[in-house]
Formats: C-alpha cells, sequence, structure tokens
C-alpha cells in the first residue's frame, strides 16, 4: 500500500477503532470517546469540504515512461480510491535493469485528500536542508521550477526524489542497486509541465 493510502486508511481506522471501543468501555469512558467520534467526524466532514475533484487516474499512468535508458518497465497500473471523504488517484510503474537494478515511479493527484492530507504528505516543502556524510545525503532543491527533495543511501545504492506540482501532484521516483545520478535522470524523463495542466475528470451525467 503507497504512503498516500496509508494516511487515508489509517484515518479509516481509527475512526472505527474508536467507534467500537465506544460500545464497550465503561460508563464514564464513553462520554469521552463520544466527544473524540465527535470531533474526529467534524475534522474528516471539514476536510472533505476542503477536497478537490480528481483527474483521472488513467491520465496520470499515461506520463509514465514506456522505459528507462537501461531499464525495462516490468508493470503499470493506476487506481483511485479513498476513505472518510479523502480519495487519492494515483498511477505507478516498475522498472529493472539487467544488472539488478529497480525504478520505481508515481505520480499521485492529493486534491481530493483535502488540507489535511496535502500538509500531512507535502509537510518537507517547508523545509530547506542540505546533509551529506559518508554514508549518503538529503538535500531539498528546486527542479524545473518545483519544489524537490532528493536523498541517497551509498551503502545500500538506494533512493528516493519527491517532486510538488502546482500544489496538488506528487512525484515519487525511488531507485535501489542503482547509483544517485539516476534520481534527476527518472525526473528528467517526466513531463512535468503537462503533469502540471492535467484538468480533473468531469462529474458523472445525471440519470
Amino acid at each position: 500500500m503507497t504512503k498516500k493510502l496509508v494516511l487515508v486508511s489509517t484515518l479509516a481506522a481509527a475512526q472505527t477503532f474508536v467507534a467500537s471501543a465506544q460500545q464497550s468501555a465503561p460508563a464514564d469512558m464513553q462520554k469521552g470517546l463520544a466527544e473524540m467520534m465527535k470531533a474526529m467526524t467534524a475534522a474528516a466532514q471539514a476536510n472533505a469540504a476542503s477536497a478537490a475533484a480528481l483527474v483521472d487516474h488513467r491520465q496520470l499512468r499515461e506520463l509514465l515512461p514506456a522505459a528507462i535508458p537501461g531499464f525495462k518497465r516490468t508493470g503499470a497500473k493506476s487506481e483511485r480510491s479513498g476513505a472518510l471523504g479523502m480519495t487519492v488517484a494515483q498511477a505507478t510503474a516498475e522498472y529493472t535493469s539487467e544488472a539488478g537494478g529497480r525504478i520505481q515511479i508515481q505520480l499521485s493527484d492529493l486534491a481530493g485528500t483535502g488540507a489535511l492530507g496535502a500538509m500531512a504528505h507535502a509537510s518537507w516543502t517547508a523545509v530547506d536542508m542540505d546533509s551529506e556524510s559518508d554514508t549518503g545525503y538529503e538535500k531539498t532543491m528546486t527542479f524545473k521550477g518545483y519544489k524537490a527533495m532528493e536523498k541517497y543511501d551509498n551503502e545500500d545504492r538506494s533512493g528516493e526524489m519527491n517532486i510538488f506540482v502546482a500544489q496538488r501532484f506528487s512525484v515519487q521516483i525511488e531507485v535501489s542497486g542503482a547509483d544517485a545520478k539516476l534520481l534527476q535522470q527518472t525526473a528528467g524523463l517526466l513531463d512535468l509541465k503537462k503533469l502540471e495542466t492535467l484538468k480533473p475528470a468531469p462529474a458523472p451525467a445525471a440519470k
């Protein structure tokens, strides 16, 4: 399960747990649990009100490269899912090399998670950092005009790059068994400008 869907499912599980605990709790605890449930429901409703329509997940999938130099695409999928009024559209592709390297690209539209979801996922965009050691590095930067964060571990040759586009699209690239330069090289293959201009899917026609 991806990080975005973990956020949605965790909130749903928390609400279910509180509801269940309320039924079996002693009388003196039920009032507190009821207030907690009320607060969680209100927060979910307020967040749902701030959510926007999502782009079609198939449009995200179309932006995934058919291949990466030295790597063959071994699978691609896209989906739309959610709970508690928070929805995510995303597309993921996997690439492998004959030498055993692996690259994963994930494109997500977070607009359907509302202010709460976007804040939880993209909190790193407010950070300015540049750290390096013998074992690797972690830094924020601007990549083709977009806020980005990159980190890499020299010991296991794995890393990750995140790019936040138009305050709603998340681009996540992960590499393992591969050089750090592949992070930005892979990001350079993505049409971020086209991603930024994608429009939400039209609402279903009324019957």
